[in-house]
């Protein structure tokens, strides 16, 4: 039944009978599809600052005319509407109105019941705002970038969840960067203004490259990959500067397949790094019936 409601059959009925004997059953299902249903209108009831067209955008149940191609364009499955009503709250709850409650939908069927009409009440309740956006303790990332990651600034609507995925973030500058154990903790206030943010960075110290461990190398020489790597011994160990290291080989287009990766304790001062290749097989030249192989690069 789930299977029909899904593509439109709202008043679908499956009755099912259980026959035959001791030895054999069978089950019959007799399906009453009843009609297909299609949106015909979507209104929003009690929406004062958004435009319903933004609420409306957030939905994927929408009245047939404005979906005009499609197998089931425009029809209306119940669950699928239920699961708007939580989408368009999560929105609403973006945009600064934290206590919005969305739903449950009012639906009303034309008399032959083909025709689905439904309206959405909305109570979205006060609309809070960033007041401003204070960072404490950051010394060895530039502010500016910190405040980038972040992107709140006064004025934009106060997303609590967005606040929480903005600190995490900040944390993730720090460890991309190689600042090992650095933290940064959100404090919130309201003000008549709106939130007040601060984020508080306690910096960690930095992880360095240790030995560099090169295996599966056979042909090519080793300083070709040395003269790969965007770092050596002692440098400071970034996640960035590990992908570089990915990509450089690979463009060397010498190996199918290339890892770099940190070994050892995350927190340890120094980790040492593993780069495993495998050599790409080598190019072969064919000359009439002649086969001649090359080597290409590899010694270069």
């Amino acid at each position: 039944m789930r299977t029909y409601r899904e593509a439109g059959y709202h008043f679908v009925k499956v009755t099912g009978t259980l026959g035959g004997d001791a030895a054999t059953h069978h089950v019959r299902f007799d399906i009453e599809e009843g009609p297909r249903v299609s949106v015909e209108s979507i209104g929003f009831e009690g929406v004062t600052s958004l435009p319903a067209a933004k609420l409306q955008d957030q939905m994927q149940t929408r009245p047939a005319w404005l979906i005009p191609f499609g197998v089931f364009r425009g029809l209306y499955v119940e669950e699928q509407l239920t699961r708007d009503m939580q989408v368009v709250r999560q929105y609403l709850r973006t945009q600064g109105f934290a206590s919005a409650e969305v739903g449950p939908p009012r639906t009303t069927f034309s008399d032959d019941r083909t025709h689905a009409r439904i309206v959405i009440p909305v109570v979205e309740g006060p609309r809070k705002k960033v007041a401003g956006v204070v960072v404490t303790g950051s010394k060895l990332v530039p502010l500016d970038l910190i405040h980038k990651t972040i992107g709140f600034r006064a004025g934009d609507p106060w997303d609590g969840i967005r606040a929480e995925e903005t600190r995490r973030r900040s944390e993730q500058l720090y460890q991309r960067r190689g600042y090992r154990g650095t933290t940064v903790s959100l404090t919130t206030a309201e003000t008549p203004e709106g939130f007040q943010a601060t984020y508080a960075v306690q910096e960690g110290e930095v992880t360095r490259v240790g030995q560099i461990l090169v295996s599966g190398l056979t042909a090519t020489k080793l300083d070709i990959v040395m003269r790969e790597l965007p770092f050596k011994y002692g440098d400071p160990l970034t996640a960035v500067d590990v992908a570089e290291a990915r990509r450089r080989l690979d463009a060397t287009r010498l190996f199918d397949r290339v890892d770099v990766e940190p070994q050892g304790d995350p927190d340890a001062p120094y980790r040492d790094v593993a780069v495993t290749l495998r050599e790409a097989k080598p190019w072969r030249l064919e000359f009439g019936g002649d086969t001649l192989p090359t080597k290409a690069f590899a010694g270069s």
